[in-house]
């Protein structure tokens, strides 16, 4: 059994990690995921901070991350061209958006507060970009009010939005179906492609060095998926051992809903969608006008995925023919 050490981004990511951890996926071929999340004390270890990311990938102390869904763009227009991703989890934002119970459009919000969990580009600008697009004018609200210890419980911002502190505010899944519970509400979003959560993100050279364990790792991923995706009882029990305690979720309710969610997000073939791609790589270049000289497709590595998939590797584990989740051609 070989470890592999993976730093994760965000502890949203956690119920595909939870599950790719204990439903066998990974022993099943022959590695032992030892994960680490970024701002939180795990395992009584030290937390990781999420700026120094990029640094614990590039030195050696993880061998994957899952996230960093920028540097690999701003480290190549600096002529860093180290990191690499091989493959996508989902390609639609799972955000969700709630709101007071006097805001019944999003044209509401304009002149007002709207908490989000970050100001990364791929929090806070998908989140501008997904309002401009519904006609919303982002230049008079005020995106600041979510500056909190990343280890603080999500209902915070639930209870933000109950006081009147903000209109609204984006949270992660299950928390919509929490806030819905206690009379607030969700408004839909345009739907925007993205590169968001689960992006396998690698050295170049370690993964030279070490192809035959990237592509196991690969394939232990796409059994964690079919497993999210075929057993909701066996990832219920996983999510609510493993998750919940974590995020602050008792209900059985939100356990089962956050399972349902997530396996109608994730790809049962890890690829990224070219629109993704593309979003993720046009808000860097608003963030960093210099990472326009940089292709969109450059820090991406699919050789290992697509040998995976051509061998019928993927297929062989449905019984029907293996779609993606539909992406919306919006951005």
């Amino acid at each position: 059994m070989t470890t592999v050490k993976v730093l994760i981004s965000a502890i949203s990511h956690m119920p595909i990690w939870a599950v790719w951890q204990d439903s066998g996926a990974a022993e099943r071929h022959g590695i032992e995921l030892d994960l680490d999340v970024a701002e939180w004390a795990l395992h009584g270890r030290e937390a990781r901070r999420m700026r120094d990311r990029a640094e614990l990938l590039r030195n050696g102390s993880y061998h994957f991350l899952s996230g960093l869904h920028h540097e690999p763009y701003t480290s190549r227009a600096k002529g860093d061209k180290g990191f690499v991703y091989l493959a996508q989890a989902q390609n639609d934002w799972d955000d969700k958006f709630i709101v007071a119970p006097h805001i019944t459009d999003l044209k509401q919000l304009e002149g007002g507060t709207v908490i989000v969990s970050s100001q990364a580009p791929c929090v806070v600008g998908n989140l501008r970009e997904t309002l401009r697009i519904a006609g919303v004018d982002v230049e008079t609200i005020d995106f600041s009010g979510g500056d909190r210890p990343r280890s603080d419980s999500f209902g915070w911002t639930i209870d933000a939005v109950e006081r009147g502190d903000a209109l609204g505010a984006a949270v992660d899944l299950p928390f919509d179906n929490m806030a819905r519970r206690r009379g607030l509400h969700t408004l839909e979003l345009p739907p925007v492609p993205v590169i968001h959560n689960v992006t396998i993100c690698s050295r170049v050279d370690w993964v030279d060095e070490n192809r035959e364990l990237a592509r196991s790792f690969l394939r232990s991923m796409v059994e964690a998926v079919h497993f999210f995706k075929t057993q909701p009882e066996k990832v219920r029990a996983i999510l609510a051992e493993k998750v919940a305690p974590v995020i602050g979720i008792t209900e059985e309710e939100d356990i089962a809903y956050l399972q349902k969610a997530w396996a109608g997000l994730l790809n049962a073939k890890p690829y990224p969608h070219p629109l993704a791609i593309w979003n993720v790589y046009r808000l860097d270049v608003a963030n960093d006008p210099e990472t326009s000289r940089i292709d969109p497709l450059e820090p991406w590595d699919l050789s290992l995925l697509r040998e995976i998939d051509n061998a019928g590797f993927i297929d062989d584990l449905y019984d029907e023919p293996v779609r993606n989740p539909a992406v919306a051609a919006l951005i």
